[in-house]
């Protein structure tokens, strides 16, 4: 497939070419009928609002002479983006649900709708989403001495996500209607009905406007994270510390779509959207759950007879239903390969993009027994070793084969069985390239 984007903002517009028409998608560029054509006309929000507090209260009591105990709390208030002019809106209702019995409409900030339909008021009706003033966030931590040599650490705290700078690049360098549109049409793959020369004047297909949207129930995420380690000192001046770490994420913020046709013939996507008079609406959703726990070991050897050295091991699982925005390999979520929308918890839940297994780190310093003074000669030997596994990964068509108007990823999450890429599926689509090849996508 090829795809054309003159500019950054789809100003002159966006062109796929896959091939429908004479089976070579270079082919239909050179005759110009793409597949798909989408632009953006208009002016969205440019002059955007927003603030955040953070405070916080610490102290350190010494409780005896070997226990030291650590409390805190911090509270944050992330304001939600309004436009000073309210050029701001949302498609309603965000679904994927063909029994709403609504026709599908967009709320524009600070209106009637948004105050009856969305229950917002004040600044949640102007960003039209509410605000999230109750994150308070609790730290606690210990460390005891159980002797010269032994010192056992533990802590807990609640951690929350700072949305604004992502919401800030999201709602003004994207355009919501009436203020801007995003504009797109997708052509029939039996008749081409898209003319590169004028592709949205004399389209044959419909104008499709999709909506890029924050969902009014929007809150900011939160993460847990505790640990348990213990540290003993040794002979030879050597430190040796273990632990348990880990963490764990809730209601975390990630664009998702809604609008999303069922699965059927790729002619037929508009029809079988909710609301066939609207495209694809994008929205940041807080919906994203983490996990992660991992012994981690580290060792440390003071400098002595010209050596000093630091090691440190883990061993680790992370799982996820997204790690990384717009990758379909980082664990599901928004993944331009086609995640099943109406399932998100049960289809994209897997292994974090960023999982390692296994990794372990040395680095060491020798002082070479020779020159003026020996090991004081300022000649020395240095270095840094890292081994690891390897990051988990997801195998995705560049085709939208099951009609849902997304590239399709070929995975399913909630079916155990059907976690590894088959050997057989894989010699279908790319024959020999397959030959030791195989992903596990969760486990």
């Amino acid at each position: 497939m090829l795809v054309l984007s003159a500019v950054t903002g789809q100003r002159r517009g966006t062109f796929a070419f896959r091939g429908d028409f004479t089976g070579q998608p270079f082919a239909d560029l050179l005759l110009g009928y793409p597949f798909t054509a989408s632009r953006v006309v208009g002016k969205g929000v440019e002059t955007g609002r927003a603030f955040w507090h953070g405070y916080y209260l610490n102290d350190d009591w010494k409780a005896s002479r070997k226990l030291t105990l650590n409390f805190g709390v911090r509270y944050e208030y992330v304001s939600p983006l309004l436009d000073v002019l309210n050029r701001r809106s949302t498609f309603y209702p965000l679904v994927n649900d063909y029994n709403t019995g609504l026709p599908g409409q967009v709320v524009i900030a600070n209106s009637n709708e948004a105050k009856s339909l969305l229950g917002l008021s004040g600044v949640g009706a102007r960003a039209v989403y509410k605000p999230d003033r109750n994150n308070f966030g609790p730290r606690v931590g210990f460390a005891y001495s159980l002797n010269n040599k032994t010192v056992v650490r533990g802590g807990y705290g609640i951690f929350f996500t700072n949305s604004q700078n992502f919401v800030n690049n999201f709602v003004i360098n994207r355009r919501q209607p009436p203020f801007a549109e995003t504009q797109s049409i997708t052509s029939s793959t039996a008749t081409p009905q898209i003319d590169i020369a004028d592709p949205f004047g004399k389209a044959l297909a419909p104008l499709v406007i999709a909506t890029q949207n924050i969902n009014p129930n929007f809150i900011e995420g939160y993460t847990q994270q505790w640990n348990l380690t213990i540290q003993r000192e040794l002979k030879g001046g050597i430190s040796l510390d273990a632990g348990y770490v880990a963490n764990k994420g809730t209601k975390l913020g990630e664009l998702t779509f809604y609008n999303i046709p069922t699965l059927g013939s790729t002619a037929t996507i508009q029809q079988r959207r909710p609301f066939p008079a609207w495209g694809t609406a994008l929205s940041l959703d807080p919906y994203v759950t983490s996990n992660y726990h991992s012994l981690q070991m580290k060792a440390q050897k003071r400098f002595a007879r010209g050596l000093t050295f630091l090691t440190a091991y883990t061993w680790a699982k992370s799982i996820d239903l997204s790690s990384e925005r717009g990758a379909g390999d980082r664990g599901g979520g928004f993944d331009t390969g086609g995640g099943d929308v109406r399932n998100l918890r049960g289809y994209s839940r897997a292994l974090s993009g960023f999982d390692i297994r296994q990794r372990f780190v040395g680095s060491y310093v020798y002082a070479l027994p020779f020159g003026k003074g020996k090991y004081w000669g300022g000649w020395d030997v240095s270095g840094i070793s890292q081994f690891q596994g390897g990051f988990p990964f997801s195998v995705v068509m560049s085709a939208d084969v099951n009609g849902d108007g997304k590239w399709d990823l070929i995975h399913n999450g909630a079916d155990k069985s059907e976690q590894h890429v088959t050997e057989s599926f894989l010699e279908t689509y790319l024959g020999d390239h397959t030959k030791g090849f195989r992903t596990v996508l969760g486990a």
